[in-house]
């Protein structure tokens, strides 16, 4: 009878690796110290806490890329963003470490350049667009930079000029919507970026529910408003909280209390 090199428990086929000695609860425990060790040592390196704001938990801090190219970068090494960083010793000239409130702000307050947005209308290169400005800046519209989502409709806008306009409803439905639910963290009180706040599923069926109903961010908030704000269900956490809430179980706040 084979048994677990650390708990000693009798290893079969629906809890081992065939070569491993390990069971797999104590190789999963030994990956979790693993990762827990290796984020303490990347955010040792870079100071261990927020550049923007000071705060120092580690449950709240991410390393974030200066130049905005972080999915690009991620997806060209191909694995552990922080193992890379201690590969290369912690390169510091594109790399900084913010909580995740002012990580979400930095990402939206930019205009997410890094974010493009598609369109599901693609646009025949063939067709010429008629010599045409943009009703908002006045811009000569091209097939390069006119706005298709609202060509269809008869609109002619730059590109430029749609995303503002969409960025700019979809913040004043978003002022709307937290300032229904409160217009603050209702874990750690925070209110200082709009950007920084989000909607949480407090029984913690978000995924499921945005797998299901296609509801992200703004249907969320557009079904929020549609259904009188229902508060059963939702409330305001800052990102920090959010994420903590997530991989913890419980927010480092609430465990305080």
């Amino acid at each position: 009878m084979k048994t677990c090199s650390k708990c000693q428990c009798e290893l079969i086929s629906t809890n081992s690796i065939r070569w491993r000695t390990e069971c797999k609860s104590c190789l999963r425990f030994a990956r979790i110290i693993y990762r827990q060790k290796l984020k303490t040592d990347v955010m040792s390196a870079y100071g261990n806490k927020c550049v923007h704001c000071g705060v120092d938990n580690i449950v709240f801090l991410s390393i974030d890329h200066i130049a905005e190219n972080g999915r690009a970068h991620c997806a060209e090494i191909s694995g552990s963003f922080y193992r890379w960083l201690k590969n290369n010793d912690y390169p510091k000239d594109n790399y900084q470490l913010l909580c995740f409130n002012c990580n979400a702000a930095k990402y939206i307050n930019a205009g997410s350049p890094h974010h493009k947005q598609t369109s599901k209308n693609v646009i025949d290169p063939k067709v010429l667009i008629p010599i045409k400005n943009c009703i908002n800046c006045d811009t000569i519209l091209t097939i390069d930079n006119f706005s298709n989502t609202q060509y269809k409709y008869g609109y002619y806008v730059c590109r430029s000029c749609f995303r503002r306009r969409e960025n700019q409803l979809h913040a004043n439905l978003k002022t709307t919507i937290m300032n229904e639910y409160g217009g603050k963290c209702v874990c750690c009180g925070f209110d200082a970026d709009l950007a920084a706040l989000t909607i949480d599923h407090i029984d913690g069926t978000g995924n499921k529910e945005r797998a299901s109903n296609n509801r992200k961010s703004r249907k969320l908030y557009a079904w929020l408003k549609s259904q009188r704000y229902p508060k059963d269900n939702y409330q305001v956490l800052c990102w920090n909280c959010n994420i903590a809430k997530h991989r913890l179980g419980i927010c480092p706040h609430k465990q305080k209390i």
